[in-house]
């Protein structure tokens, strides 16, 4: 897939090298000269730019990219701008990171899906895991929904019984001494430390994780 991300923050830096990662093309665009020559030995293709200026982003034929991220940290005029120019040229997938809640209602008004509030986020991942230590890993998927994984704690749960319990949640797989088990029937026996991976609503996935608290 070909992304673009532009601001190469921490936060814009990250995403892009971690796309890179997934064997994406990748297209970083920044105004700061001197950070794209410092940056640019770890990117695919990085590019000076003002996204601010609709041209620039013509030129790069951004309505190409399966999805862009406008990852600009402290300007917020810029990030507004650059979205605005993004909405004009019809770019369909956009991603905005916003520097404070008063941001993320601006970019909301302007009909933008994908928020994204790094510290208010990550503050709600630090809660969920201090709160169910049982969950290691949990995905957003959207209309609250979510797929967790849960490290299962005792073997005095089957799979039967929890299926019963949570009839609307779906049980995906199991993972087990790095093995994925991804048939599972009605018979299925946890052992201990087993990884069970979830999908379902928040309420149901909450309370199915407290099933598997120490």
């Amino acid at each position: 897939m070909q992304f673009a991300v532009i601001g190469l923050g921490k936060f814009g830096l990250a995403a892009a090298l971690e796309l890179q990662g997934l064997d994406n093309t990748v297209t970083t665009i920044d105004h700061d000269e001197k950070l794209i020559e410092k940056l640019g030995d770890r990117l695919h293709y990085a590019v000076i730019a003002d996204s601010t200026d609709i041209s620039a982003l013509q030129e790069l034929n951004i309505a190409d990219y399966d999805a862009v991220l406008v990852a600009i940290g402290a300007d917020l005029e810029a990030s507004l701008l650059t979205v605005l120019n993004l909405q004009n040229l019809n770019v369909k997938n956009i991603w905005v990171k916003a520097k404070n809640q008063a941001h993320a209602m601006v970019l909301k008004g302007l009909d933008i899906v994908k928020v994204i509030e790094p510290e208010y986020d990550m503050g709600v991942r630090i809660a969920q895991a201090m709160n169910y230590p049982m969950v290691t890993q949990y995905m957003p998927l959207g209309d609250n929904y979510f797929l967790i994984k849960i490290v299962v704690t005792s073997t005095e749960h089957s799979l039967a019984k929890l299926q019963d319990k949570y009839p609307n949640d779906k049980f995906v797989s199991v993972m087990r001494n790095g093995q994925l088990i991804s048939e599972l029937d009605s018979d299925f026996q946890f052992i201990e430390n087993d990884r069970l991976i979830v999908m379902g609503e928040l309420k149901s996935l909450r309370a199915l994780a407290l099933e598997f608290k120490a």
